[in-house]
């Protein structure tokens, strides 16, 4: 899609000063290297600070919003992974995670539906977390400082 968008762009506007957009690449992806071959003139590449968008689900400030802190959140999943049998192991193990590196993904609806009792989509959770003030502690460190001052420049 950047690439796309870099194409349509270019044909229409000259070349900003700074980037139009962004697009966001997990903490495991490699971070393309701009060139001729690869622009990012328009739409630059942002990568997090975590492994992926779903361990944002489990920073300290995300889980406040839910009332936990990581040690009770910890509990709660441990103690609820025997209703998700095809995923059991893998949430049983939450007392080893560590939650910036963790690969969540399959694990991230049981997850939230563990802990959240609105039962609210975990995107609507990290979301929140995001767009209600300038992040900080450990979900700006997970969103990583490119993407924080892309979107909070000083």
């Amino acid at each position: 899609y950047q690439q796309n968008l870099e194409r349509i762009f270019s044909c229409f506007a000259d070349k900003p000063a700074t980037p139009n957009g962004f697009a966001l690449l997990d903490g495991d992806q490699a971070l393309p290297v701009a060139n001729p071959e690869n622009p990012q003139a328009y739409i630059a590449f942002l990568q997090l600070g975590c492994r992926e968008t779903e361990n944002l689900y489990l920073t300290d400030e995300v889980l406040a919003l839910l009332g936990f802190d990581w040690q009770a959140a910890k509990t709660k999943i441990t103690g609820a992974a025997h209703l998700y049998p095809t995923k059991q192991a893998q949430l049983a193990a939450a007392e080893a995670w560590d939650r910036k590196t963790v690969d969540l993904k399959g694990l991230i609806e049981p997850i939230a539906a563990i802990l959240d009792a609105k039962n609210l989509p975990w995107t609507t959770r990290v979301s929140y977390a995001i767009g209600h003030a300038k992040p900080t502690g450990q979900l700006a460190e997970f969103l990583g400082h490119g993407l924080l001052q892309a979107l909070w420049p000083q």
